[in-house]
């Protein structure tokens, strides 16, 4: 439910925390308050298109919060889970704020989210109703899944039969297409497959061939300066090394003890400089007789390196591709030659998804059958509560034929209804009274609303166009639908406010050179005085008070 609306800065509300409470609200206010600001601001939470006209004058930015609370299990708190947002204490929040550029970010908990992601959580929160806002209800293209709802009917042995059959089928015609040139398809195929095996190419060789071509390409170079080096490490220096430590040690023997002794380490650095000279040398040899220079080499790696990129080039893929290519094809050619035997298979499987597919449909069908007329029932027992007495109700089947089938079954779903005695029955878009549209839809979703997780339902001047006997039962419907559901309905019909258990009120007053809207709550004897100018208009009387306190009960 929605614990808590806060807006700052929207049209004419300046600041306002309005704290909800559950079960029915209704919000009530003279003509031009500004009650449609507190639906909107609901709306722009949850995603609806916004724009700067919405920020209140000369602000440059407005800021609209909205808290929910809901069971562990609830399908909002789920989904927030999916992507990857915590929800601590089944509470969560979501803040939009509208800048005067026209931008705006909306947060769930603090995490920014895209309008993808809030329209998808908005349909678990808040069913929004207006006289023209009926389109799920009316389209008969949603028909079938508020039939299905209403019957509890599983669809996924269905819908899983469904894609069975359509993957076969789109296969077994790919295949036929195919075999319509198939002699000279089988032949193009096996050109192709015996270019690759001859080609031949083997896993990582092309990474294999790229290296060997670099080092082929610098081997001239690196002799080079491996030859420069053996040459200094070969000639003079290690001559030069010995020669040092003879002169040294000639020396050494008529320098004094402590001259003696650091000449002695000398030699024996000199030394050691000889072994490690003479090894390197001897590595460094090493290495410059196992470099070879290969032209002939490079040539052939050159030529291997174009076959593959052009073979690669030919049937659109990278090279590395190639080796997975020839399975690919190897697969088809069998195909093709083994291509009866694979008909036969294929035409045999769809066979089989056909009779498991018309199998699934005819239970669908049969549940939805039995259940039409219950629904049926129902929606015009409430229908009838809402004074529309001779209303009938019908859903109407049309049975398509195969080819039309869809992941829905065997058949295409329309409500039809008559408002009136003697009338006709027609689709539910073609009913044209505003009124008998609010009623209709309200006992649509009565209905419907009773198999699907606790929302909050907004009801936007439902009672528009109704009195009397009509609004009073609009009124003890709305209250029924309230036991499951948060309501909240801006009302202009007294007898439909009174039923509500929480009443707020819409007021606008010119606070210096401004106006401003506010909504606060009514105590009781300020409800009686509400109901009472809803009653009477401005001037408050005693006789509508006393209708007022009757309402009330």
């Amino acid at each position: 439910m929605l614990e808590r609306l806060t807006i700052n800065n929207v049209v004419l509300v300046e600041k306002q925390q309005v704290e909800l409470e559950k079960g029915f609200i209704a919000l009530t206010g003279e003509t031009g308050a500004g009650k449609s600001v507190f639906i909107d601001s609901i709306a722009l939470a949850l995603g609806q298109r916004a724009n700067a006209e919405y920020i209140r004058h000369g602000e440059d930015s407005a800021i609209i919060q909205a808290d929910f609370y809901f069971k562990d299990d609830h399908q909002s708190i789920k989904q927030l889970q999916e992507f990857g947002i915590d929800v601590d204490g089944n509470e969560f929040s979501i803040r939009r704020k509208i800048t005067s550029d026209g931008r705006s970010a909306i947060f769930v908990n603090g995490n920014k989210i895209n309008q993808s992601q809030i329209k998808s959580i908005a349909t678990h929160l808040v069913d929004m109703h207006s006289q023209y806002d009926n389109q799920v209800l009316l389209d008969a293209k949603n028909h079938v899944e508020l039939l299905d709802s209403f019957a509890g009917v599983d669809k996924t042995p269905l819908k899983a039969a469904y894609k069975d059959y359509r993957s076969k089928k789109i296969e077994l015609d790919g295949f036929k297409d195919k075999a319509n040139d198939q002699e000279r398809e089988l032949a193009l195929q096996k050109s192709y497959l015996e270019e690759l095996e001859i080609l031949d190419i083997k896993e990582n060789e092309v990474d294999d061939l790229i290296q060997e071509r670099k080092a082929l390409m610098s081997a001239e170079k690196v002799i080079d300066n491996i030859q420069t080096a053996d040459n200094y490490l070969s000639g003079d220096l290690v001559n030069s090394l010995q020669m040092a430590e003879k002169s040294l040690t000639d020396a050494s023997m008529n320098l004094t003890e402590d001259l003696a002794k650091k000449s002695e380490d000398l030699i024996n650095r000199l030394a050691n400089l000889s072994i490690e000279v003479e090894d390197v040398a001897g590595e460094v040899n090493y290495i410059l007789s196992s470099i070879e220079v290969n032209p002939a080499r490079l040539i052939e790696v050159d030529d291997r390196l174009f076959g593959i990129k052009d073979c690669a080039r030919k049937h659109k893929v990278e090279p590395f591709e190639l080796p997975s290519l020839l399975l690919r094809m190897r697969e088809e050619v069998a195909k093709l030659e083994n291509f009866e035997q694979n008909l036969d298979a294929l035409e045999t499987a769809v066979a089989t998804a056909k009779v498991e597919f018309k199998k699934q449909a005819a239970k669908v069908a049969k549940v939805r059958v039995s259940m039409a007329e219950k629904l049926s029932a129902e929606i015009e027992s409430v229908l009838q509560n809402l004074h529309m007495k001779n209303a009938k109700f019908k859903v109407n089947f049309t049975d398509l034929d195969f080819d039309s089938w869809t992941a829905n079954g065997s058949q295409a779903i329309e409500f039809f209804v008559a408002t009136n005695l003697g009338q006709k029955l027609s689709s539910l878009a073609k009913v044209a009274s505003g009124g008998e549209v609010a009623r209709l839809m309200l006992a649509l979703k009565v209905v419907f609303f009773k198999n699907i997780q606790s929302q909050t339902l907004v009801f936007d001047e439902i009672d528009t166009g109704v009195g009397g006997q009509v609004a009073d039962s609009v009124g003890e419907c709305l209250k029924e639908l309230s036991k499951q559901h948060q309501v909240i309905v801006i009302s202009h019909q007294a007898q439909v406010a009174s039923k509500a258990n929480q009443h707020l009120k819409i007021e606008k007053a010119v606070i210096g050179d401004a106006t401003v809207s506010s909504v606060r709550q009514l105590e009781k004897d300020e409800v009686i005085d509400e109901l009472a100018r809803m009653i009477s208009g401005k001037e408050i009387t005693e006789e509508s008070k006393m209708l007022a306190e009757k309402l009330l009960g």
